[in-house]
């Protein structure tokens, strides 16, 4: 089978390669009835929600209603909350193998969504991870199947992340099991430990469908901050060199060697 993020495509496997399943990619953004009865209707077997609707109950039961296909959520991304440089950043780590081999990358989303964090922590817990211990509740309103990402991380990593959320429990921090907190190059680990023991029940409020997304008026997040989110070193130290990047991606300073033809 194929994960396609493409119409075109999908209906030129459809036409060409019967046989192939396919799933729609979560950079399709299936993220309303509409959308996820049309790539049905093109006969795609499977859904790859965005991670951004995770904590949308509302929203996933209806889906879970308008469709027979398959739903699958990704678990463990630390992306920011409807994050305004998603599909940036998507394309942009599509096309960078060609700025690998030229000495250039410059993944300025990454800078910037790690400076973010580290200035409102609370972004932290408003990113729509599922802990290990909370499929369960997922699973009660009939999906059950989750992705983990993790496909650049090492086997050790892989490994356990897969037994982390196969047990349905982990007593270590979060950050073990997220994408895009761990070994930042070159800035080493995110300074801040998600407390995962810390966080039982913390999901209920998004199961009862109270969330509006309406964080400044709400803070039901924020309350969670002094209970789950830790710091380990030197956030000042760790966030003064990486504004130094920040500054100098975004002043024209950077440079890099070009690769010779």
């Amino acid at each position: 089978g194929v994960v396609v993020a493409n119409p075109y495509i999908i209906e030129f496997i459809r036409n060409r390669f019967p046989v192939l399943k396919v799933y729609v990619s979560t950079l399709s953004n299936v993220n309303s009835l509409d959308k996820a009865i049309f790539y049905q209707g093109m006969g795609c077997e499977g859904l790859h929600l965005p991670e951004y609707i995770n904590r949308d109950f509302k929203l996933l039961k209806e889906l879970k209603k308008a469709v027979t296909c398959d739903i699958s959520l990704t678990v463990n991304l630390c992306c920011l909350l409807q994050c305004p440089m998603r599909d940036y950043h998507a394309n942009f780590i599509s096309h960078s193998g060609e700025s690998l081999d030229r000495g250039c990358y410059v993944d300025y989303s990454l800078m910037k969504c790690t400076q973010l964090k580290l200035l409102h922590t609370v972004e932290l817990l408003k990113a729509t991870w599922i802990r290990p211990e909370d499929l369960a509740a997922y699973e009660a309103i009939g999906i059950d199947t989750f992705k983990i990402s993790g496909r650049v991380e090492q086997l050790p990593w892989i490994l356990r992340a897969i037994e982390a959320y196969s047990k349905r429990s982990y007593n270590g921090p979060l950050n073990d099991l997220l994408s895009g907190l761990e070994d930042i190059d070159p800035f080493g680990a995110f300074p801040y430990k998600i407390d995962n023991p810390n966080l039982n029940g913390f999901l209920k409020f998004f199961t009862e469908e109270k969330c509006s997304l309406n964080c400044d008026s709400c803070g039901y997040c924020q309350q969670w901050v002094e209970k789950a989110i830790k710091p380990i070193e030197n956030q000042q130290d760790y966030q003064k060199r990486l504004e130094h990047t920040l500054n100098t991606f975004t002043s024209g300073n950077f440079r890099a060697p070009m690769a010779r033809k």
